[in-house]
């Protein structure tokens, strides 16, 4: 067989042959290649067991798009081999097979994936070359070998290799990354050997990777598994635990040494040990597919000892099983050279036992941060935006997830883009002090749209500020689930857009209020004292009237109709209850504090709006009569 062209390296997916696909598309698709298979692929069979998970996860995603229509399973195939001085076995297991890719007739397209270190050693390097050589040889001329790795390797052979960067398994953003470097490289070594049409269609890169690819990587992990013990475990979690196949397949990718403990003196007892906790099956499949290492705990010498010292700081026997829920890893963790540490450095911020107790339970995962690389640093940020230290305590109190966001990435963008909405440095750090949650939304996704909404509303940059610095809650509100409902409502009454943007800008707190809860019973209500103008018009100027307690409101208005002094209703609801009574003197009307207590009056609310405001009214004309 003719050797193949000199050796090309290509590095993390260099320049796609652009040219080449344009020229495709102008000349029209080529004719495609034979649907039949040739007589090297039919010789082979789908293996079975997979040399790697990684392997599988990538390979499957490029059978995908190389060879759509063919089912995937397909292209992880075993070939017959006449056995050779520098080929020694009778089969050849190429990573990745494909045919009807190359124009060369009946050519192979041949993949390896050499991501596994040894790939890297002497050893290594010499298996990979003779591997390749014999791929060539049972191959028709014109096919081809890519060999994918991680690092540059230094060859004295003549097939295609090229790089790309590692990805996280089962992370399907840096999966995504990768596969699009890797169809870039294999464009520019291979791309003007490849069908014009093929061509074209891996230069449309897909936006996103293939589910049922996804799926096949899964099963195919655990598919892979040969070795009797490995199968008893997967039957135990499967007929246990009840966990799924895919789910099996994550917990062995993430615990190799998973299907080497012993069912009888590992895995039943710390299942029952776990479910004693208080969790539920379904919980603890939860917990065992996020951290499977759970399971090669000693129970005696770590989860005892870790659960005890968890529910020293305070927490019921409930909160430990909803904290090793949320973050089972806490079973690993080190009390003294972990748990200890991190606890008394969150007391040295200034909380108390039971404050810090409350953030573990919020937020365990506090528990496995680094003091020096995470949890300082983050502080020291936070003190620099100008808050004191009883502000910092409070901020991890009220949101201890801060904790966890990134200065870089997170916090420092976050605070100068609201920075730069014209919100002073006190206004900040305010802020901040009141609603911590806002370091921790998303720019793209909450906080530009919603200011976006917000100066669609027509209010000037600088009321969106103070609307911001007023009411923080509101970055954090949905636009289609909250905001445009409740204007929606509002201008139902008969605003005007000017109107809904004087109220927003005067008293944004109205958008964080509920319309059926509270802002239709008021509105209700006031329409059983005044009529549906003056209603409007009396919203649009005191829109504060919606913040009151609905008791509040009902007595004063009574009061105050029985004195024939409704036009002082906005006055005198900001009145306390002392200075009200002493100025608007009635004693044959209750209280606020006495309607509060007798809230027989309030069950109407049950009922239909209808039914509320006739009750309210009837209640109303009845104290009003002499």
């Amino acid at each position: 067989m003719r050797p193949p062209s000199p050796r090309r390296q290509y590095g993390l997916g260099g320049l796609v042959l652009s040219c080449l696909v344009l020229l495709c598309i102008a000349v029209g698709p080529a004719l495609p290649s034979s649907s039949t298979p040739p007589a090297w692929w039919l010789k082979g069979r789908p293996r079975k067991v997979f040399g790697s998970r990684a392997e599988v996860e990538l390979l499957s995603q490029l059978a995908v798009l190389l060879m759509p229509d063919v089912p995937i399973g397909e292209v992880f195939r075993d070939f017959p081999y006449e056995p050779s001085e520098e080929w020694g076995s009778s089969r050849l297991c190429p990573d990745f097979a494909a045919y009807g890719v190359l124009k060369a007739t009946d050519a192979a397209l041949f993949i390896e994936y050499d991501g596994y270190y040894r790939h890297m050693e002497p050893r290594g390097l010499a298996g990979d070359i003779r591997k390749t050589n014999a791929l060539l040889q049972f191959a028709p001329v014109g096919s081809v070998v890519v060999r994918i790795g991680h690092k540059e390797r230094t060859w004295k052979d003549t097939f295609m290799q090229v790089r790309v960067d590692c990805w996280h398994l089962d992370h399907a953003p840096s999966l995504h990354s990768t596969l699009k470097q890797l169809l870039a490289s294999l464009l520019q070594c291979c791309g003007n050997q490849m069908e014009c049409r093929l061509a074209s269609r891996l230069h449309a890169f897909p936006p996103q990777i293939d589910g049922g690819a996804t799926t096949f990587a899964l099963e195919a992990e655990v598919a892979g598994m040969s070795n009797k013990s490995g199968l008893e475990v997967q039957e135990f979690l499967r007929d246990e635990i009840q966990m799924t196949t895919a789910q099996i397949a994550k917990a062995i990718a993430r615990f190799p040494k998973l299907p080497d403990y012993s069912i009888d003196a590992n895995l039943k007892p710390t299942v029952e040990w776990i479910k004693g906790l208080g969790l539920s099956q379904s919980q603890v499949a939860k917990v065992i597919l996020v951290h499977p290492q759970v399971l090669g705990l000693s129970i005696e010498a770590n989860l005892k000892p870790t659960v005890e010292w968890i529910k020293g700081l305070g927490l019921s026997q409930c909160q430990v099983a909803k904290v090793i829920l949320v973050y089972p890893q806490v079973l690993g963790l080190s009390i003294e050279a972990n748990l200890k540490p991190t606890v008394e450095w969150i007391k040295g911020v200034g909380l108390s036992q039971s404050q810090v107790a409350k953030v573990i339970l919020v937020y365990p995962q506090v528990l496995g941060m680094s003091t020096e690389a995470n949890l300082k640093p983050t502080v020291e940020w936070i003190k620099g935006v100008g808050l004191s230290q009883s502000q910092v305590a409070k901020v991890i109190l009220v949101r201890p997830q801060v904790l966890g966001l990134s200065i870089e990435a997170n916090l420092k963008p976050t605070v100068e883009w609201i920075k730069g909405l014209g919100l002073s440095q006190p206004q900040l750090s305010k802020l901040i002090s009141l609603h911590p949650q806002l370091l921790g939304y998303s720019i793209e996704a909450n906080l530009k749209p919603t200011v976006e909404w917000i100066k669609g509303l027509g209010l000037s940059k600088s009321q969106v500020a103070k609307v911001i610095a007023t009411f923080p809650q509101v970055l954090g509100l949905s636009t289609d689930a909250n905001l445009n409902p409740k204007v929606k409502w509002i201008k139902g009454l008969g605003l005007s857009q000017s109107q809904i943007a004087s109220v927003i800008a005067s008293f944004p707190q109205v958008l964080g209020l509920s319309i059926e809860a509270n802002l239709k019973l008021k509105h209700n209500l006031l329409h059983c004292f005044f009529l549906g103008a003056d209603v409007v018009k009396l919203l649009a100027r005191a829109p504060r009237l919606w913040s009151y307690r609905l008791a509040r409101l009902e007595h004063r208005l009574q009061v105050l109709k029985s004195r024939g002094q409704l036009s002082r209703l906005v006055s005198a609801m900001s009145l306390n209850l002392d200075d009200f009574n002493r100025k608007f003197p009635n004693p044959r009307l209750q209280t606020d504090h006495q309607l509060l207590e007798n809230k027989s009056w309030m069950s109407p609310c049950t009922r239909p709006v209808c039914t509320v405001t006739r009750a309210i009214c009837m209640l109303s004309q009845d104290l009003w009569d002499p």
